[in-house]
């Protein structure tokens, strides 16, 4: 039997996929499973331990990462573990959900934390992703080893919920502020100004920002998306606006230009990937 520390990972996509390596790469022994069995396939070449299913990975891990794609997966996935796991179990819920869906895994049968991650897929193959987490002190510490293999930098926020709460107000920082920069880039294309130069621009001026200085980062998840180009792809965009605007109402704050935003990111991004595909 291996003498390297396990984990498993369930949910292999563009963040999941290279997460999973990572882990490997830092000294896990890593057992994964996805629904797509060449997602599974790959992340076995990478030297992962591939499963059947979420209860396969709950036998052998007492710590699994989810990088699935929404709320009810969570939910379902997390509720599968439990059947199968110890209860010291801890589940690190990596997707982008609600905080009260974190809430109500609390008595799932195992330990659950919330934590996202930012920085995309580049970060996570480089183990250098910002981790936001939340939980009780006592499972927060027994992820400290994993959160090093996958984080640059880690922040422990709070109680269960903590995590999902500032990823969502990351969110909204962050598509809210490419939505006012592909405005601008629009306003300039009107006299004259091309993309490039405002763009270039604008990294010696005020309106300098995390989305300027790293221009091209979406436009290459609009056309690398396995859904790009339909329907799908624009709603998986939007999700997270929306549940922006869900927790603002429970919450009971007003933020009306999260609203505004989670109207527009689908149209102003259907847009941009038919002006992408013209180019």
């Amino acid at each position: 039997m291996s003498d390297s520390p396990r984990a498993g990972f369930i949910g292999l996509g563009n963040i999941g996929a290279p997460m999973a390596a990572t882990l490997v790469r830092a000294g896990f022994e890593v057992r994964v499973y996805d629904v797509r069995p060449g997602a599974v396939a790959a992340a076995e070449r990478e030297g992962a331990v591939a499963t059947d299913g979420p209860a396969a990975v709950a036998a052998g891990c007492d710590l699994i990462g989810l990088a699935v794609l929404d709320d009810t997966q969570v939910t379902e996935v997390t509720r599968e573990i439990a059947a199968a796991a110890r209860p010291e179990t801890v589940v690190i819920v990596h997707s982008t959900v609600l905080p009260r869906t974190v809430t109500a895994l609390q008595d799932s049968g195992v330990r659950v934390v919330d934590a996202p991650v930012s920085g995309g897929d580049m970060g996570a193959a480089a183990g250098t992703l910002t981790v936001m987490a939340g939980g009780e002190p006592e499972a927060l510490a027994r992820c400290e080893a994993y959160f090093a293999a996958i984080g640059e930098r880690v922040e422990l926020l709070g109680p269960p919920g903590a995590g999902a709460a500032a990823k969502l107000s990351l969110q909204l920082m962050t598509y809210a502020n490419h939505l006012v920069a592909l405005e601008a880039v629009t306003l300039a294309a009107a006299h004259d100004i091309a993309e490039d130069r405002l763009i270039d621009l604008a990294t010696a001026t005020t309106g300098d920002s995390w989305t300027v200085r790293n221009w091209g980062f979406f436009d290459r998840l609009l056309r690398d998306h396995r859904d790009a180009g339909t329907e799908a792809a624009y709603r998986y965009f939007g999700k997270d606006l929306f549940d922006v605007v869900l927790v603002a109402r429970e919450a009971g704050v007003s933020l009306p230009l999260a609203g505004l935003a989670s109207q527009a990111l689908a149209p102003a991004f259907r847009e941009r990937y038919r002006d992408l595909t013209d180019r």
